[in-house]
């Protein structure tokens, strides 16, 4: 049979066909005496069975081996490279599902306080950074951030936010006065020492911005020590 129909029985097309001679994937047959190539049952059993690994996915460099071994044992190891890949997909996607899950928004009260702060003087990059924390404390650990709402609720709570976060802001007052004022009014965290070390990095890069007294304030409420 011709190219033409050898492409027609195989399911495939005649460009297929030199290029996989071309990948010596599937051997030049004999040519008749007008030069055209000539092709028998052997050829199309063989096509087919390129069509067929190549629908499959097999890499075309590795169908020659599949083809001329262990069909079977090509075949299972590629399988278990297919499985082995769902299995890395099925765990990109249940990350991606729970980023989708994971947008985090503040209690209202929070909310509010950060506004009273906004309007009553404190400066935005501070507020911002505070509210940053407090979405990455809400990742970790949503029980504190709970905590902080219900402790917002308290009569005069803003006023004393307020109050305190002027006081930092300005570097002034007595540190350990001020890291009273602050531990009150905040849920309790986690002792220094339970945590790991990247968290106490992340904390100091966190803080880096801060004026002295607020370094020192934050080292006497976290007992991380700052550089």
């Amino acid at each position: 049979m011709l190219i033409g129909e050898l492409a027609d029985l195989a399911g495939t097309t005649v460009r297929a066909i030199r290029h996989y001679h071309a990948e010596g994937l599937l051997p030049e047959p004999i040519r008749d005496s007008l030069g055209y190539r000539r092709y028998g049952m052997a050829d199309l059993t063989r096509l087919v069975r390129i069509r067929q690994l190549r629908d499959a996915g097999l890499p075309v460099d590795r169908i020659p081996a599949a083809l001329s071994g262990d069909l079977t044992a090509h075949l299972d190891a590629f399988d278990a490279e297919l499985a082995e890949q769902e299995r890395a997909i099925a765990l990109q996607r249940k990350r991606i599902a729970e980023l989708r899950g994971s947008t985090v928004e503040l209690p209202e009260r929070v909310v509010g306080l950060y506004d009273h702060l906004a309007a009553n003087g404190v400066r935005a990059d501070l507020i911002e950074l505070d509210r940053q924390a407090w979405q990455l404390v809400a990742t970790t650990a949503p029980g504190l951030l709970a905590e902080f709402d219900r402790m917002l609720a308290a009569p005069q709570a803003r006023e004393q936010w307020l109050d305190l976060a002027l006081q930092l802001q300005d570097g002034t007052g007595d540190p350990a006065e001020l890291a009273g004022r602050l531990t009150a009014l905040l849920p309790k965290f986690p002792e220094a020492d339970d945590l790991p070390p990247a968290v106490r990095k992340l904390i100091a890069t966190f803080l880096d911005p801060f004026n002295q007294v607020q370094h020192e304030v934050t080292t006497r409420v976290t007992g991380v020590d700052l550089p």
